[in-house]
């Protein structure tokens, strides 16, 4: 396990930032593998990956919520792929009608996320995985995306421009 740096809090909303500094924000004692930090905005707050707290932040901005994540899935330098997990199946719908319009560009991200007009050798394609979730006595069902580390960067720029455009921002967030 590797710790948490406490100081960083670009990704941290200003009506959250008093509740961190005393280390009051509702959030799970941190058990990930990666070096984390603090997220907080729009009613969610976690420990999570440093290399996803930005885009993790823009997710939550833009409503899309989120169970949890890991910035390296498969811990292979060969194959960086960021894990997401979705707290209900619309959360994935939103994020994929966000981040991911049908663009017409072969090879572009929408055709990465739904794995059309690529090529064997290609390595971009997202992956999908669903199931059962069971929290007491409530059955859920969880989806997830594992998309590669190199997508990460557009994602964050797509939701920051998703979320500017739709008033979503209360504040200017993290540059």
């Amino acid at each position: 396990m590797t710790g948490i740096d406490f100081a960083d809090e670009r990704f941290i909303d200003p009506d959250c930032l008093d509740a961190h500094r005393k280390r009051q924000l509702p959030v799970d004692p941190f058990s990930g593998e990666h070096p984390g930090l603090v997220v907080a905005t729009c009613g969610q707050a976690a420990w999570v990956d440093r290399e996803i707290a930005e885009l993790l932040y823009w997710m939550w901005r833009t409503g899309v919520r989120t169970a949890n994540s890991c910035q390296d899935f498969l811990d292979d330098p060969a194959d960086q792929r960021i894990f997401l997990a979705f707290e209900h199946p619309d959360d994935l719908c939103l994020f994929l009608s966000l981040v991911a319009p049908e663009d017409g560009e072969p090879g572009g991200l929408w055709d990465r996320a739904c794995g059309r007009n690529l090529t064997s050798d290609e390595n971009g394609l997202w992956d999908y995985e669903g199931g059962p979730v069971i929290r007491g006595r409530k059955v859920t069902l969880q989806m997830s995306a594992i998309i590669p580390q190199s997508d990460g960067p557009e994602l964050v720029r797509r939701l920051r421009q998703s979320a500017s455009g739709q008033g979503l921002l209360g504040v200017s967030g993290p540059s």
